[in-house]
Parts: structure tokens; C-alpha cells; sequence
């Protein structure tokens, strides 16, 4: 099991969602858990099932309600530009500038510690592995204290600075938490464990670790959001607690390995065979690298109400992209990802790393014409509007 490196330190792996700390009641003293199972390899697939007919990508907008009653001239400049650069991309696809993997980003869980200068007491921090596990695999949960102190900074060349307010772990005396719905029934005690065992990837480094392994013959039983409720006792003897929450799903979807790419409208499509259980709704994102030199392209989403059965989903990454970033291929799809959309409990599959790579095509070969999103146009439109009225040029 990956360590907490994975979802915190990794700058690719920024965090997306949310944890809570606060005072709760005290629970239970939880028995010896289990350790891990390990999670079984999936079937080999079959053949891809044939081309179907190539359809259009239908491209998505939405323009959220802004009061820009108080804007001044200049945010109005600002706020038109903005405008501007996101219609020259459909919704569906657009560039990675800031070079992180959203994809990624959203799968790891946001680990918050809500201290400062005034308030650097000790705080229990507890988040599980990934936001979303799937059967048949076991839920595995983190815990640590840590607290604010001053403390040397050191410069990108290692030389000492002045000091600053950093985040430090601390010990702790005992670790224990209890597995509840989110109505607040019990579902099992959790055992954390900091010896290097039972999950733990190294003994003594404050660093708690929890595993539970739901029953892997009736994994629907378990299906849905759960929270965990933690409790730690200090060095000195303090009690502190904290929740998280995480969601477990059982797929009625997979992707079957299966990928294909070709220039369509001037536009990068990699089609990605989806294999359906049970109908429904889904979408497929993937994020595109060079293959080269990993450097982040874009990333693309495509939509599908399926039926039962093998489908392809196109991923179209928008022609422009390829210019704007200099970018010949081949191009590897970085991450993919398959989730439901709609349901009780989303489906989120786990991430899908390296899984295609295309052919080696060049910038040339791509249209560089803006997609001019109307809505996105209209909207700047506007804010050129308000500028002019506001005394902007």
C-alpha cells in the first residue's frame, strides 16, 4: 500500500475534497484487526468489439451566475480575458498549463491542518488512502498529530534562513477509531497501528495506519459513503479526535485495456473500450503527456449513457491544444479514469496509469483554429460591456 507521499507530498497529486476536525464522543476500544488481503488481477479481456460509426463529440458548457454589479473597470478588463481564453477551448477538453494531473488530483483526499502562529496546539489529522476504494479492495485509513512550531527554513540550495511556522508529526500514546455509516451506525472498530505491520509501512514514524477488509462475497452489502471517527491520546496525555469520510463502490463498468487514436476534425481522438455490466450513465476522462518527456498536454472528458455490453468512448483532445503547447507526438495517456454519473454511489474506478500510447503525429497535423465557445463569448462580450461603461478602455 502506498504510503501518504502519494496524495500529499507528489506535486501532481494535489489534494481535492474536504476533511473536518473536531470533538466528538469517545469510541470504543477496537480488537486485533486483521491485516490486508491482497486484491485479485483482473480477467484477461477478449478481443475489442468493432468500430461503430464515428458520431460528433457533443461539447458541454455551463456559465455560472456571476454579480459583477460591483466590478470595477479593470476586473471587468480581467474578467472579459479570462473569458476570452476559455472559449477558445470546447468544455470538454482543454490544456494543463499549471502542469498537474487533474485526474489524479481528485482522487487524493485533502489533508487539512487548520493552525497558526495563535493556535499551534497539537491536532489529530485522520484521511483515508484514495477518496474512493472499489471491491474487491480493502479501505485503509491514516491518522497523525501534528503541530505548528518555529523552525529553520532552508533555501533552495540548502543554506539556512530565518525561521518560520512549520508543520511537524508528533507522537502519540494510542490510536483508535470506529467504522460508521453516516447516520452514525456502528460498523466495525478500527485497529491502528504504527509497528510496521498489519499495513503500516514503517514502524515508529507516527504514522498510523488502519485497514479494514469488507467481506469480499457480498461486496454490494457494503456499498455506499461511510465515515470514520478517530481518537488519539498525546504524548502528554490529551485527547483529540477527528472524521473522515470515503466512498466504496462496486463497479458495473470497466475499462477492457482496449484503445485506438486518430485525427478526426483536426482533433486528437483515442477511443477507450469500455465493458458495461448494468446501464447506465458514465464518463471516461483521460489526461494526455508527451511520451518523450511526460510533459502534461491536456485533459478530456466524454460522457455516454451505455447499455450492457462492449462500447467505445471517444476522448477528444481539441486540435488548438497541440499548438499552444508545442507538442508533437507520440502521446501517452498520462491517467484514465471510468466513474458513473448519477446513482446513489458514483462508481469511481481506480486510475488507469500509461495506458496508451499514440502514434506519432505532428503539431501540423492538428486544426489551430479557436473553438469560440458562444456562451463563454457572449459572457466577455458582456464584461467589454461593463469595462467601457466603468471608464476602461
Amino acid at each position: 500500500m502506498s504510503r501518504r507521499p502519494l496524495a500529499i507530498a507528489v506535486a501532481l497529486f494535489a489534494v481535492a475534497g474536504a476533511l473536518v476536525v473536531f470533538l466528538g464522543p469517545r469510541p470504543p476500544a477496537p480488537p486485533p484487526l486483521a491485516g490486508p488481503t491482497a486484491t485479485p488481477a483482473p480477467a484477461a479481456e477478449g478481443e475489442p468489439s468493432p468500430r461503430p460509426a464515428r458520431e460528433i463529440v457533443r461539447t458541454e458548457t455551463y456559465l455560472a451566475p456571476v454579480d459583477d454589479s460591483t466590478l470595477t473597470a479593470e476586473q471587468a478588463a480581467a474578467a472579459a480575458a479570462r473569458y476570452r481564453k476559455a472559449a477558445r477551448f470546447p468544455r470538454t477538453s482543454r490544456p494543463l498549463e499549471d502542469g498537474l494531473d487533474p485526474i489524479a488530483r481528485s482522487r487524493a483526499p485533502q489533508v487539512d491542518f487548520e493552525g497558526d502562529a495563535k493556535h499551534p496546539e497539537p491536532r489529530l489529522l485522520a484521511y483515508p488512502a484514495i477518496t474512493s476504494f472499489a471491491a474487491p479492495g480493502d479501505v485503509v485509513i491514516y491518522a497523525e498529530i501534528v503541530e505548528l512550531r518555529m523552525a529553520e527554513a532552508y533555501d533552495e540550495n540548502g543554506r539556512p534562513g530565518r525561521e518560520t511556522l512549520r508543520q511537524f508529526r508528533t507522537g502519540a500514546r494510542a490510536m483508535r477509531g470506529v467504522l460508521q455509516t453516516m447516520d452514525g451506525v456502528l460498523v466495525s472498530p478500527l485497529a491502528f497501528h504504527d509497528d510496521g505491520t498489519r499495513g503500516d509501512a514503517q514502524a515508529g514514524d507516527d504514522f498510523w495506519t488502519a485497514a479494514y477488509t469488507p467481506d469480499p462475497d457480498t461486496p454490494n452489502a457494503f456499498r455506499g459513503q461511510y465515515q470514520v471517527v478517530v481518537q488519539a491520546e498525546t504524548s502528554k496525555g490529551d485527547t483529540l479526535n477527528a472524521t473522515t469520510s470515503f466512498v466504496y463502490t462496486v463497479e458495473i463498468a470497466h475499462l477492457t485495456g482496449q484503445y485506438r487514436d486518430a485525427i478526426v476534425d483536426g482533433n486528437l481522438q483515442i477511443e477507450a473500450e469500455v465493458a458495461v455490466e448494468d446501464a447506465g450513465r458514465f464518463r471516461v476522462e483521460g489526461t494526455l503527456v508527451t511520451t518523450a518527456d511526460a510533459k502534461m498536454i491536456g485533459y478530456a472528458y466524454a460522457d455516454a449513457d451505455l447499455d450492457a455490453g462492449r462500447h467505445w468512448v471517444p476522448l477528444v483532445y481539441y486540435g488548438l491544444i497541440f499548438h499552444d503547447m508545442r507538442a508533437p507526438g507520440p502521446y501517452s495517456l498520462f491517467s484514465v479514469m471510468l466513474s458513473t454519473l448519477g446513482g446513489a454511489t458514483p462508481q469511481e474506478s481506480d486510475v488507469v496509469p500509461n495506458a496508451h500510447t499514440t502514434s506519432a503525429y505532428e503539431v501540423g497535423d492538428f486544426g489551430d483554429a479557436p473553438f469560440n465557445d458562444p456562451e463563454y463569448m457572449q459572457k466577455a462580450d458582456h464584461y467589454d460591456g461593463i469595462r467601457r461603461t466603468r471608464g476602461g478602455r
